[in-house]
């Protein structure tokens, strides 16, 4: 696996739950990252049943809107995370062939009140190599940006700017140099019933781990998340393709996922990807979760 890819997964655990999806409880009352984080109705209702009470209209409601849950995907939603709370979305990887790469990758958003501005801090967190070969990995600080949603466009359409901050030691592949990136997202919920589909293109500059100067690598890939029948499951695929470097072919990627919520602030997934071309892992297993934590 490169590091980009690595990289690219951390600040990309992509989690989906279409509001659809779910039975309207006080449990599991996931918002669709599309259609209401975006649109400004995002307002989750009271829990029904003789026991709910109503709060007084004055009253603020406090409670987490649903996580901006899904599968660990490579490719990211244009909408954003839940505004003014904090998610929480921790990860694990491990190649399952080839070699014996494994990771912790970590990522904390958080979007501003206004729901167009959305700043990121991943990190690939504890790697593995092998079993002599270990440490920190790189820091990706990042922001994102949501320029039009899909109530005025027809697609959430948004930018993000990542930089690579070299935390890495070279034992695990650090360069000891920023790297950058720049992606273009769209997004769109295709149905009434939950049928979502997530479409990025972006274009990295990474410090070659020998040697001075940079490559270029462009990315293009897109996912679709369906509800399964019951409420609380979705199932996700994806496809994934990087472009070659000098020394490294390009590399064409499938996944398929699902996810459950648990409640509406609490998501968790596992998903396997596959590779259909490159010289990396045939087969590679994750699995990741997500939490609103606080509000700010």
């Amino acid at each position: 696996m490169s590091l980009l890819s690595i990289g690219v997964c951390v600040l990309s655990l992509i989690w989906r739950q279409p509001n659809d999806s779910l039975p309207q409880t006080a449990e599991s009352q996931v918002v669709s990252k599309k259609s209401s984080q975006q649109t400004g109705s995002n307002a989750v209702p009271p829990p029904a049943g003789p026991s709910a009470q109503t709060p007084p209209a004055d009253s603020p409601d406090t409670h987490p809107l649903g996580v901006s849950g899904g599968t660990p995907t490579v490719t990211d939603a244009a909408e954003l995370s839940a505004p003014g709370w904090l998610e929480f979305d921790p990860g694990a990887l491990k190649d399952l062939d080839l070699d014996s790469i494994a990771g912790t990758p970590v990522t904390f958003k958080y979007t501003t009140l206004n729901n167009r501005l959305q700043y990121l801090l991943g990190s690939s967190g504890y790697v593995w190599q092998d079993a002599h070969t270990r440490g920190l990995g790189d820091t990706y600080p990042g922001i994102h940006y949501l320029f039009f949603t899909q109530d005025k466009k027809g697609f959430d359409v948004a930018g993000k700017i990542l930089l690579k901050v070299p935390t890495a030691s070279k034992d695990i592949g650090g360069t000891g140099r920023m790297d950058y990136s720049v992606f273009a997202l769209a997004s769109r919920d295709f149905t009434k019933w939950g049928f979502h589909g997530d479409f990025n293109a972006g274009i990295s500059t990474l410090s070659r781990a020998e040697g001075p100067g940079y490559d270029n690598q462009v990315l293009l890939s897109g996912s679709t998340t369906s509800p399964i029948p019951g409420g609380r499951w979705q199932y996700t695929n994806e496809l994934v393709y990087f472009s070659p470097m000098p020394g490294q072919d390009y590399q064409l990627t499938t996944m398929h996922g699902i996810s459950y919520a648990a409640h509406r602030y609490a998501t968790y997934s596992a998903a396997i990807q596959i590779a259909i071309h490159g010289d990396i892992a045939r087969y590679q297993f994750l699995v990741a979760a997500s939490f609103n934590w606080s509000r700010f």
